[in-house]
């Protein structure tokens, strides 16, 4: 194997080594039959994609939020999903995946789950899944909301 070889080999090795997964990052919101989206695909250093949605009627509009992007360690540690009716009424969604762009839309993060073996599509345990508390929940749901009208 000659020099220019093995640095291309040693260059492959280590870029595949340094991310973990390849996740969506960004917003979609929807109202009706517009959708607004938002996303571009992200090489993260997590094991597992994070996508937060919400759906809000306000002034009697219907909107739905999807908020994708890495799932960071605080709020994942394993393949789950949870649905959440917050204090305002709105009903909220997390979860997350552990397979390359999982996180596109909620149904395909349930498929991920459904192939993970041992997932759950129930209320997530505190020892395993998405770790965000309903407040937590509320208040990153609230702020986005605030963000985008």
């Amino acid at each position: 194997m000659n020099a220019a070889n093995l640095l291309v080999f040693v260059a492959t090795v280590l870029v595949s080594s340094t991310f973990a997964i390849r996740c969506y990052e960004g917003t979609v919101v929807s109202s009706g039959a517009e959708q607004i989206k938002n996303l571009r695909m992200q090489d993260c250093r997590a094991k597992y994609c994070l996508i937060l949605n919400g759906i809000m009627t306000r002034e009697g509009v219907d909107l739905t939020v999807s908020k994708m992007g890495c799932g960071a360690r605080t709020y994942c540690n394993g393949p789950a999903y949870d649905n959440t009716i917050t204090p305002e009424g709105d009903d909220a969604s997390r979860g997350c995946c552990a397979e390359d762009l999982c996180n596109e839309s909620l149904e395909t993060l349930k498929a991920s789950i459904a192939r993970s073996s041992g997932a759950k599509l129930s209320a997530v345990e505190p020892s395993n899944g998405a770790k965000l508390s309903t407040i937590t929940f509320s208040s990153l749901w609230l702020a986005l909301v605030k963000i985008l009208m």
